[in-house]
């Protein structure tokens, strides 16, 4: 019997910390959203990076990780957003999203001056989605990302071109 409560005891307070650490990443998450909607991304980032920074197991980690990466790339931090776009496509290898973290790394590696890198991602570009435009001039897809940016990629038959808010930000040739 006592051994019982001792073994209930210790997985109690194993269990503990989980509960309120996905309490916690669901605050958090709510308060990024919040901010998102009233256009401050500066303090949306603040939540997605708590959001990474105090828990692995959040079920918001894919928009957490990807909010973070596009913040910095937007505040011009290369070296971050690399850094957070690899980890996410690591990680989330069949994310909606994955499209435009490849996008957002061939324009790093433009910035960069990285001419093999960048050829290595505009191939991954190239080849993940193949869309033959056989009845149409183009096709496009629009989404929001995580941090309140709206996507447009438009795919021609000879190209694909990314915008962000609006403003073209890269094309990649067939």
């Amino acid at each position: 019997m006592m051994k019982n409560k001792v073994v209930f005891l210790i997985i109690f307070l194993i269990l503990i910390p989980l509960a309120f650490k996905q309490v916690f990443s669901e605050e958090e998450y709510l308060q990024a959203k919040i901010f998102v909607k009233s256009g401050n991304r500066e303090f949306a980032f603040m939540h997605f990076n708590a959001i990474l920074k105090d828990s692995l197991q959040s079920e918001h980690r894919q928009e957490a990780l990807f909010a973070t990466a596009e913040y910095f790339f937007q505040a011009s931090d290369f070296v971050d957003a690399f850094s957070a776009l690899k980890e996410f496509l690591e990680e989330y290898p069949s994310s909606k999203m994955r499209i435009f973290a490849l996008l957002y790394l061939l324009k790093i590696s433009q910035i960069w001056d990285k001419d093999q890198l960048a050829k290595d991602f505009e191939k991954q570009i190239i080849n993940y989605k193949r869309i033959v435009l056989l009845f149409k001039d183009a096709q496009e897809y629009e989404c929001t990302s995580p941090l309140g940016l709206n996507y447009t990629l438009r795919y021609y038959i000879d190209r694909l071109e990314f915008y962000s808010d609006g403003k073209l930000q890269t094309k990649v040739y067939y």
